[in-house]
């Protein structure tokens, strides 16, 4: 159902006002908008459909042949996850001394190659951690700050920050944690310790963010 909300996301400017089916190898999507119980998910997912004139229709997957010519065609190429391999055994084995994105392009092209390989490893060399510390008087300087895209729903990008060094509650509380969505502005203020692990944190944040909205596709924080 993720991929059919994504869709329409995507797809949202041709289907406002207009009567469309949706077809699907998931049979038991038909009946989501009739279900009396949904999860947190299942009732976003509802909420963004009932803005739109959609009928989802079952397909069975043995006769979606045009689909199947889609996603099964053949790849010569390597998979993602054979050439992140390929990256890190080139940059940060025991055998490699971190190079950067030059040499270590000039040397895989030899006898690798993948779809986008040098934007890859270019990426794959500037954020490795060991590169950023030791070798930061070498880096070129940052570029300006760039206004970030607005986003398309509410609570789908959020930015985050702490206030600290407050004065203690009765409760022991010295920190105000805040989350702001980026599109309507609104916020959660969560009162916590400094002291607070991270795994204190996760917990603290699914109990009164996620549990609400879902999960975020962007955090923004300093």
């Amino acid at each position: 159902m993720a991929v059919v909300v994504l869709a329409i996301k995507i797809l949202r400017h041709y289907l406002y006002g207009v009567k469309c089916q949706i077809y699907t190898d998931h049979k038991s999507l038909q009946h989501l908008l009739n279900q009396k119980e949904l999860n947190m998910r299942q009732r976003r997912w509802v909420e963004i459909l009932s803005d739109y004139d959609c009928e989802i229709l079952y397909h069975p997957g043995k006769v979606n042949v045009v689909a199947d010519a889609l996603s099964r065609k053949g790849n010569k190429h390597a998979p993602d996850i054979v050439a992140l391999r390929i990256s890190v055994e080139a940059h940060k084995s025991r055998y490699s001394v971190h190079p950067g994105t030059n040499k270590m392009y000039r040397d895989l092209k030899q006898v690798y190659w993948w779809p986008g390989m040098k934007k890859d490893i270019a990426y794959f060399v500037e954020t490795c951690v060991t590169c950023l510390q030791v070798k930061i008087e070498h880096q070129r300087p940052y570029g300006k700050l760039q206004q970030l895209p607005i986003p398309e729903w509410t609570w789908e990008n959020v930015t985050m920050d702490f206030v600290t060094k407050l004065p203690r509650t009765p409760r022991g509380h010295d920190t105000i944690w805040v989350v702001v969505d980026r599109l309507s502005k609104s916020a959660h203020f969560l009162p916590m310790k400094e002291t607070y692990t991270m795994e204190r944190l996760v917990k603290l944040y699914i109990a009164e963010v996620v549990w609400l909205h879902g999960i975020h596709l962007s955090i923004v924080s300093n």
